[in-house]
């Protein structure tokens, strides 16, 4: 968000409140589990970040092409911007964040604009992982064992909830509401 925005928003009465970032490797189930708490929880707001990924980068993840580090931190400041404003327009409803995070440096980015964020990964197997994506259709992601580390996901080194991606959806659904009922 432009920081006059920012400002605006502020200055109208939008806190920007703890937001709930639910984050794991790709076909982990964080979308799954981040769409059920919102239905479970209607006074909270939803933002899935993968509708920041601009469609060139798209196309290169499908080709096994990834950004370089500059091109992650430029579209991680976009994205937090993108989180920044949906903060404000949500009034007083906590915000469910979704993205995969691979990389340190995007969540690094996060980290620092959204110092208080509750992190919630939801930790898969990459075997499993990789069993849903080739299950589903339309995921940008092309999964092929050459690819090397941009397809890994990077160790987590902050504290975190630990969701189970196995575990029963309701089940990990349970382990966020008080997340999103407290008053931030």
């Amino acid at each position: 968000m432009r920081a006059r925005t920012l400002a605006c928003a502020l200055a109208a009465g939008h806190a920007l409140r703890r937001p709930l970032i639910v984050f794991g490797r790709p076909g982990a189930g964080k979308t799954t589990i981040a769409d059920a708490l919102l239905r479970e929880a209607p006074w909270c707001a939803g933002c899935d970040l993968d509708v920041c990924v601009p469609q060139w980068m798209r196309d290169n993840f499908s080709k096994g092409v990834y950004p370089t580090l500059e091109q992650r931190q430029v579209f991680a400041g976009e994205a937090a911007s993108y989180v920044e404003e949906a903060l404000a327009s949500a009034a007083s409803a906590p915000l469910v964040v979704s993205f995969s995070f691979v990389n340190d440096d995007l969540r690094d980015v996060f980290r620092a604009r959204f110092p208080d964020a509750h992190w919630a990964l939801v930790d898969t197997a990459e075997a499993d992982a990789v069993e849903r994506i080739l299950a589903r259709e339309g995921h940008f992601y092309e999964v092929d064992d050459e690819r090397g580390g941009e397809w890994k996901f990077a160790p987590v080194a902050f504290g975190h909830l630990r969701l189970d991606g196995r575990r029963p959806i309701a089940e990990n659904v349970a382990e966020l509401l008080p997340l999103v009922a407290e008053k931030t």
